[in-house]
C-alpha cells in the first residue's frame, strides 16, 4: 500500500505485482508497507509540477496522448454536485473520495475532492468535470458558419454555430486529431475523442446546433475541418430507389413504422457497411438486416 490517507492521498495495493504510479501531491509524507516476508524494492522520482500536470479541476481538464499502456493516478479538485467524466481508459476508473466514498465507472457523481486511478491503453485519454462551475470547454467566441464549409483550426479551442433548415446528417472530417462536442437542443452534449482525426456523421434536427472543438493535447489546434450536411432521404414500404455510396460515405433515411415490430434493412450483397436506426424516442439501434425499434 502506498499513500497517506491523513493527507487525502490514495491507497494503492500492488497485490504482489509490479506497480507504477505518478501522482501530483503537496504531501510531505509517503507511507510504505511491506506485507511480505522478503525485502522489497521501490524507486522514487520527483519531477517539477510543470512536467507532471496530474490534476483535474472545475476549469482544468486532463488530456494527453499516452505512448504506451499503463496506469495513472489523478488528483481531482471536485465540488459537490459535479460529475467526473473519463474517456479513453481501458476499463472502469476507480474513485477514492476524501469523504470516504468509493466509486467505479467512467461517469462518476462526486461530492468533493479525491483521487482517480485508472488503467489506459496507448492513445488519447481525457478526464474532466461537468456540473455547476465546471466544464470541458474554455470560453471562446462563437462564430457562425454556412454549410458546406472548410474551417481552419487554430487556438486552444473554437466554437461554431450552424443553422440547418431541415433534419440532416452532419458530416465532419478533419486533417488532425481533435476533441469535438456537439450541442443539439433538447439533448445532452455529445463529446467525442478523435485521436486519428475526425470522421463523424451525426443526425441533427432542423434548427441551430453548436459545435465545439479543442486540441487533444497542450497547445493549439491545427489543420482543417470540413463541414457538410446531407438531407435525410424519406423512404416508404417496399424497395426504394438505389442510392450509390462512395467508400466510407454515410447517408440517413427516414421512415414511419405504424406499429411495433421488426423492420428489414437490406443492402447490396458484398457491401461492407454498418446499419443503424434511431427511433423518434431517441434510442439508437445498430446491426445488420433487421432490428426492432
Amino acid at each position: 500500500m502506498v499513500g497517506d490517507p491523513g493527507d487525502g492521498g490514495p491507497l494503492l495495493w500492488s497485490a504482489g505485482q509490479p506497480l507504477s504510479r505518478q501522482l501530483e501531491t503537496r504531501s510531505e509524507r509517503l507511507r510504505l508497507f511491506n506485507l511480505g516476508p522478503a525485502p522489497a524494492v521501490i524507486a522514487l522520482r520527483q519531477m517539477p509540477i510543470a512536467a507532471a500536470r496530474q490534476t483535474v479541476a472545475p476549469q482544468q481538464s486532463f488530456k494527453q496522448f499516452l505512448g504506451a499502456a499503463g496506469s495513472l493516478v489523478l488528483a481531482v479538485q471536485g465540488l459537490p454536485g459535479q460529475v467526473l467524466i473519463v474517456d479513453g481508459a481501458s476499463g472502469p476508473a476507480v474513485w477514492q473520495g476524501k469523504d470516504g466514498s468509493l466509486l467505479r465507472g467512467k461517469r462518476l457523481p462526486i461530492q468533493g475532492p479525491g483521487v482517480l486511478s485508472l488503467d489506459h491503453p496507448a492513445g488519447l485519454l481525457a478526464v474532466w468535470l461537468e456540473g455547476p462551475g465546471a466544464g470541458f470547454w474554455p470560453a471562446v467566441k462563437t462564430q457562425t458558419l454556412q454549410l458546406p464549409n472548410s474551417l481552419s483550426l487554430s487556438g486552444a479551442a473554437q466554437a461554431v454555430r450552424l443553422t440547418l433548415t431541415e433534419p440532416s446528417l452532419l458530416h465532419l472530417r478533419s486533417t488532425a486529431p481533435l476533441i469535438a462536442g456537439l450541442r443539439v437542443p433538447g439533448e445532452a452534449e455529445a463529446i467525442r475523442l478523435f485521436p486519428n482525426g475526425v470522421d463523424w456523421h451525426r443526425y441533427v434536427p432542423a434548427g441551430e446546433v453548436e459545435l465545439r472543438l479543442a486540441a487533444p493535447q497542450d497547445g493549439g489546434l491545427s489543420g482543417t475541418l470540413e463541414l457538410q450536411a446531407s438531407p435525410v432521404t424519406r423512404v416508404g414500404d417496399g424497395l426504394s430507389a438505389p442510392l450509390p455510396l462512395a467508400a466510407g460515405d454515410t447517408r440517413a433515411f427516414a421512415f414511419t413504422v405504424p406499429r411495433a415490430g421488426k423492420i428489414g434493412v437490406w443492402r447490396s450483397l458484398g457491401a461492407r457497411s454498418r446499419v443503424g436506426a434511431i427511433a423518434r424516442c431517441g434510442r439508437a439501434r445498430t446491426g445488420g438486416r433487421a432490428r426492432s425499434v
